[in-house]
């Protein structure tokens, strides 16, 4: 399955990764030796994913994401790596772009989604 951003197909991800953190925080009471760690919970995932995309297309595609980062709205977000961690909106955190030398209409990008949770 590749991986899909709303209705947009992400062309040639060459990596996709995913980061989860734990909130701790600790706990010093006074007149005791040591400290209690509470657990509040975990943040949001993070899924950072890098790829190319080539062709008369390119340009289109580029503009589409674009688009989606500049919204700021939560979307459907599909990749395998990302199943079994129950991710299914995101919000498009950081999007960067960078011409590629050697062929006409070359572009990698880099996404970074966040996984959306309603307050």
């Amino acid at each position: 399955m590749r991986p899909m951003l709303d209705d947009l197909e992400l062309p040639l991800v060459q990596e996709v990764s995913t980061f989860d953190r734990r909130a701790l925080a600790e706990l010093k009471p006074p007149g005791m030796d040591g400290s209690l760690l509470q657990n509040l919970g975990r943040r949001p995932s993070c899924v950072l994913l890098w790829g190319v995309a080539t062709g008369d297309d390119s340009r289109q595609f580029m503009e589409k994401l674009d688009k989606k980062f500049k919204a700021g709205t939560p979307f459907p977000f599909t990749a395998d790596i990302t199943t079994d961690s129950k991710i299914d909106k995101v919000l498009i955190d950081d999007l960067r772009f960078q011409e590629v030398a050697g062929k006409t209409d070359r572009f990698a990008y880099v996404l970074t989604l966040r996984q959306h949770q309603v307050p």
